[in-house]
């Protein structure tokens, strides 16, 4: 049966609007656990207000989603401005030492976390795009800043941090595409960060003086600004993801940063070097031979390996041979590489699909109905050599009738005494099957064409139909599957 779906439009008149103006919605100051909130009755949203900076004393101030006040359920959407953090570093917060921000926010004011004194830990999962300047300054032992559960962030402000020597764990989401300058600048204690694959711009400074020893940039970045990683003398490898550099600044973006290797996705050298003319001097192998080299820690140092295969995220592939995957006999295959670091599955190679369908026309009035594929005997090869299994194919038809059953072509490739053409291309590159001369006075036929794979495995023996078609009536003929014939 099926459901209709009614769509209702609601008109407001005029006068309906100035008589909501006239009347403001209920505001109602509530308490839960320890936290104050503005209440909206109307819309049944909450707003965490100032009252917390003075009058919230818990070290563990994680906010709600939701909570229920007279019966209502109640959603938190907004963190108002400096409900947590001061302006004024002298009477900054000295309660609160983890805070945990849910999802359910939309808005975040200014000043939001500054100058919070035993601030140690920040988990934020809030729906906001970005956040205000020097938002998380002024936190002295500052230790994690967790922001992977942010999917609509994009954008990290300028001077987010900053120059917090306790700071050692950022986590960034998927979602980022920008770092703005000095947003975690003199952060001594950052030895890793992890840029998501998508990330296109690191501003100027962002990273300057942190302690970061492995810095990998993916290849989605289109623009770094000037002195963005200067005196990260403390980097050993350097990986970079790109090949070019247009948008890239040569200013002292990497002024004291000598690492031991260098890993180039790029194939001529000199791409790097040319823009960045510190590492001249660098020696240069190629990533096959890099490869090649079984105890890595002969290479020599200040060695730049050219043409390396690298994840999105930018992180180099290893020399793990690639995981064959295999859906369907009439999909592409595919080669493909999961990156140790995030787990990402990148495709290094798609292999055509076996047999692709060419279409099929169905009899009507008496005439033909045909089925044509096209086999590509390389992707067979391909398979075989993979799987150890044995391909098959061949055509197959079938009618039953008044008359009885009768097999043409069977699902073994085994030609039956039907009075039915039936022709296929002897070299199957091409297979086809027409039926032919079935009259008005069959018009109760039930009939069934189509291709099949036999697949042989050290196991077992299987069929599988490519194409059949799907019970369904026209003017004069019935389509049925060849299972439904013979009634398996």
């Amino acid at each position: 049966m099926k459901k209709k779906i009614v769509l209702a439009l609601v008109v407001i008149s005029a006068l309906m609007c100035i008589f909501a103006i006239s009347v403001s919605a209920a505001s109602v100051q509530y308490q839960h656990n320890g936290m104050y909130f503005t209440l909206n009755t109307d819309t049944k949203t909450a707003t965490f207000n100032q009252t917390n900076r003075t009058e919230c004393t818990l070290t563990n101030l994680i906010i709600p989603g939701t909570f229920e006040y007279e019966g209502e359920t109640y959603t938190v959407t907004y963190i108002q401005d400096r409900s947590i953090g001061y302006q004024d570093a002298g009477a900054g917060n000295k309660y609160v030492e983890y805070v945990y921000i849910p999802s359910t926010v939309t808005s975040m004011g200014g000043q939001l976390l500054r100058n919070c004194n035993n601030l140690k830990r920040i988990k934020i999962d809030a729906s906001v795009t970005s956040f205000n300047t020097s938002d998380f300054q002024g936190c002295p032992v500052l230790e994690e800043i967790d922001l992977s559960g942010m999917t609509n962030l994009t954008s990290l402000a300028a001077s987010l941090v900053a120059s917090t020597s306790t700071l050692k764990t950022v986590k960034l989401p998927s979602s980022l595409k920008t770092i703005d300058s000095k947003a975690f600048q003199s952060c001594s204690g950052i030895t890793s960060i992890v840029f998501p694959s998508g990330l296109t711009t690191i501003g100027s400074n962002s990273l300057q003086s942190t302690k970061i020893q492995t810095l990998v940039l993916p290849a989605s970045l289109t623009s770094v600004g000037g002195a963005a990683f200067h005196s990260l003398s403390t980097v050993k490898t350097l990986v970079f993801g790109n090949t070019s550099f247009d948008g890239w600044s040569t200013n002292v973006t990497f002024n004291s940063v000598n690492p031991d290797i260098i890993f180039f996705a790029g194939d001529d050298p000199t791409m790097l070097t040319g823009h960045y003319t510190q590492w001249a001097s660098y020696k240069t192998m190629s990533y096959t031979d890099y490869l090649a080299v079984q105890d890595k820690s002969t290479i020599d140092k200040k060695t730049i390996v050219f043409g390396t295969e690298n994840c999105s995220c930018g992180y180099i592939r290893t020399n793990d041979p690639a995981t064959f995957s295999f859906t369907s006999y009439t999909k592409k295959m595919t080669y493909g590489k999961t990156c140790a670091h995030c787990g990402d599955t990148d495709v290094t190679k798609t292999v055509d699909a076996m047999f692709e369908n060419l279409g099929w026309t169905a009899p009507m009035d008496g005439g033909a109905a045909s089925i044509r594929y096209q086999v590509n005997k390389n992707s067979i090869a391909i398979y075989e050599q993979e799987t150890g299994n044995v391909v098959e194919y061949g055509m197959y038809a079938t009618i039953k009738n008044a008359l009885g059953e009768n097999d043409i072509i069977n699902e073994n490739g085994e030609a039956g005494d039907g009075a039915v053409l039936v022709s296929v291309s002897a070299d199957y590159v091409n297979l086809e099957i027409k039926l032919l001369g079935i009259g008005d006075d069959q018009k109760d036929t039930l009939f069934a064409i189509g291709a099949f794979v036999k697949e042989t495995t050290a196991d077992a023996v299987s069929y599988k139909l490519l194409e059949y078609a799907d019970p369904k009536e026209n003017d004069k003929y019935y389509f049925t599957s060849f299972n439904e014939i013979v009634g398996a």
